[in-house]
């Protein structure tokens, strides 16, 4: 027996055990005649057939749909890494549904798949558009996803957090569950698989053809711009069906091809076929789990969060697996210019940090408009201002290592989960573990971003820490401690009303000793990165440079990964994840003309102090009397502004 069928041995085994579990414990005391016999005065035959039977069903068939859907959109894109989840096409359906469900309700009259599949499209068409500036390379499709889920994630938390009353029901639907209350899902679901299946029947032929090659499959008739856009809108209306019916399903989509091909398919053909099996058995399995694990926990996790889970591993996987990538996002961005007075620069952003910082501390906006207070709200006040300034900082200085390390414009700690993992240390911390000391917090933070660390560079070690692979494995690890967290806020425990919060990016909790710790720890990390501008320049030059300057240059890369990993669990701790400054603080002194390491990093420090206040500050009062997280402005502000930049290049 090879690997292939030792492992599809392995998983129809496990199915089976867990639905022989799972129809002992739902049929307890009933016979399996119970599933056809209308009983309306016995509950747990309606509990039964409403209920149970209906999961199964939706169960396999939103697997299915979208095991299909992951398989039409790689091989589309000749990319294996493509999927609903990592396009943002999920993220659009779900940001749709809430904009209808809060501002236009009678939209959902025509129906939920309609509004869903609207946003999808318009997610689908915007990521290929970016990724179209890099001929729909594997990095270039990912990283562009990567945005559009951000931000519409980013979107519909701010929404979230206005008008909680009412979008909880939209909240938990977003988690993905599978819970039912009839067959009316099942039905919708069963019709769009049925035609699904007619659609992808046509398109084998042409789908096949890719596999040539583009030159070859378009001098047998295959129309190239024609095929795409009809394969991608058939994939994005089946995932947004999923979606509308069922909520956010992750990673199912890039589960089920990868396993196909694990299985032995090589053959576009057979990939059709059996990605929307394994797709239906997966996430069949996973739910079955949950079923099991749920009365014990005493919750109801969201399938959707654990999907999750499977993924990113699965991820790591391929990412192992895959060739390596073009070199085409390796090289540095063009410096258009060089300002000719960069101390000017860097005087004019210490003058806009000031101001920023003065109008936050002392301006407001309250019952009687704007006004200017004497002082009265500076304890309050002064504690949220240090920290995000001092996160602010220390963001902006990882963010132009990162940059300079890897030679990529796009890099930062947030991509490479060096974040997620320093929030989820203290998440651990914080619900885990039942404390919430300062130092407790801060060890969990540390070793949190350690391990992030450790992984990133087990990955990328045999590749020499490339950018393409760095970027790729954080990606996946990103996603990892997002499972966590939604496992973790899913808990039923009060306090994760509150780590929500600070998971968005929040100075909310900030104390005064809290404020003072994060500023020393600021000026100690500054004291080092100023320290770390050489090895970083001769790295920056290649290898043979920098070993002819004295450093060693896999030696030099850990320890500087090791400084931006301290860099991020610091202003973690403080403010909790941010996204998105670490990368614009850098762009934006490109920009204005740093060219060089020294100036750019000189000048991107300000910035990111001004950025993560101004946030902060615009935050407090951009919807009173209602609050946004910082981390929330700056995504919703960040995110239109790196779309723009990944358009602009060439």
């Amino acid at each position: 027996m090879n690997h292939a069928s030792r492992l599809m041995t392995a998983l129809l085994l496990a199915i089976a055990l867990m639905t022989a579990a799972s129809i002992q414990h739902n049929l307890a005391g009933l016979s399996l005649d119970s599933l056809w016999e209308v009983s309306p005065t016995n509950w747990q035959t309606l509990l039964l057939q409403y209920s149970w039977a209906p999961r199964q069903a939706v169960a396999l068939i939103a697997g299915a749909l979208l095991g299909l859907s992951g398989c039409l959109m790689q091989q589309c894109l000749r990319n294996p890494l493509a999927s609903p989840s990592t396009l943002g096409v999920s993220a659009g359906a779900q940001l749709s549904l809430t904009l209808a469900t809060l501002y236009a309700p009678s939209l959902l009259v025509i129906g939920r798949n309609s509004i869903a599949i609207i946003g999808a499209l318009a997610a689908a068409a915007l990521a290929l558009a970016l990724a179209s500036r890099r001929q729909f390379s594997p990095l270039a499709v990912v990283l562009a996803g990567l945005l559009l889920s951000l931000y519409c994630g980013a979107a519909s938390s701010a929404l979230l957090l206005m008008r909680h009353d009412q979008l909880a029901s939209v909240f938990i639907w977003g988690g993905g569950s599978l819970v039912q209350n009839g067959w009316q899902s099942a039905q919708t679901l069963a019709l769009t698989l049925a035609a699904a299946t007619l659609g992808a029947t046509v398109l084998i032929r042409p789908l096949s053809l890719l596999s040539l090659g583009e030159q070859a499959a378009s001098a047998l008739g295959v129309r190239l711009g024609t095929l795409r856009i009809a394969t991608l809108t058939l994939a994005a209306i089946l995932s947004a069906i999923v979606v509308a019916e069922v909520g956010v399903i992750g990673f199912i989509g890039l589960a089920a091809p990868a396993l196909a091909r694990l299985c032995g398919c090589n053959r576009f053909g057979h990939q059709l076929l059996w990605s929307p099996l394994l797709g239906a058995l997966t996430l069949w399995g996973v739910d079955l789990c949950l079923q099991l694990v749920g009365p014990i926990s005493g919750s109801q996790i969201p399938t959707g969060a654990v999907t999750g889970l499977f993924g990113a591993p699965l991820l790591m996987l391929l990412l192992a697996r895959l060739p390596k990538l073009s070199p085409q996002l390796e090289t540095n961005h063009h410096q258009s210019w060089h300002h000719p007075h960069p101390q000017a620069l860097v005087f004019g952003a210490m003058a806009f940090t000031i101001l920023a910082t003065l109008a936050a501390l002392y301006s407001g906006f309250g019952l009687q408009g704007w006004s200017l207070d004497n002082g009265e709200l500076l304890p309050w006040r002064w504690p949220r201002v240090t920290a995000a300034g001092c996160a602010g900082l220390l963001l902006a200085a990882s963010g132009v290592i990162m940059q300079r390390l890897l030679a990529n414009p796009m890099a930062s700690p947030e991509l490479l989960g060096v974040s997620s993992g320093a929030a989820i240390g203290i998440a651990v911390v914080m619900i885990g573990l039942g404390t919430a000391s300062l130092a407790a917090q801060l060890m969990g933070a540390t070793f949190g971003a350690l391990i992030a660390l450790g992984m990133i560079i087990a990955l990328s070690h045999r590749v020499q820490y490339q950018a393409s692979h760095l970027i790729l494995a954080g990606i996946a690890l990103t996603a990892l401690m997002e499972g966590l967290a939604v496992l973790m806020t899913a808990s039923g425990d009060p306090r994760a009303v509150a780590l929500m919060s600070w998971l968005s990016g929040s100075t909310y909790r900030v104390s005064p000793s809290l404020a003072l710790s994060c500023a020393l720890a600021a000026a100690l990390l500054l004291m080092l990165v100023l320290i770390a501008r050489r090895p970083l320049q001769a790295i920056a030059l290649g290898d043979s440079i920098s070993r002819n300057s004295g450093f060693a240059p896999n030696r030099s890369r850990l320890a500087l990964l090791i400084l931006v990993a301290a860099c991020s669990a610091a202003a973690t701790l403080a403010v909790g994840p941010m996204s998105f400054v670490s990368l614009m603080a850098p762009h934006i002194a490109r920009q204005l003309g740093a060219a060089s390491l020294q100036h750019q990093l000189i000048l991107a420090m300000p910035i990111g102090m001004a950025l993560l206040i101004s946030a902060d500050w615009v935050g407090r009062y951009l919807i009173y009397p209602w609050q946004l997280p910082a981390g929330l402005v700056t995504t919703l502000l960040g995110g239109p502004y790196l779309l723009w930049l990944m358009l602009k290049r060439n």
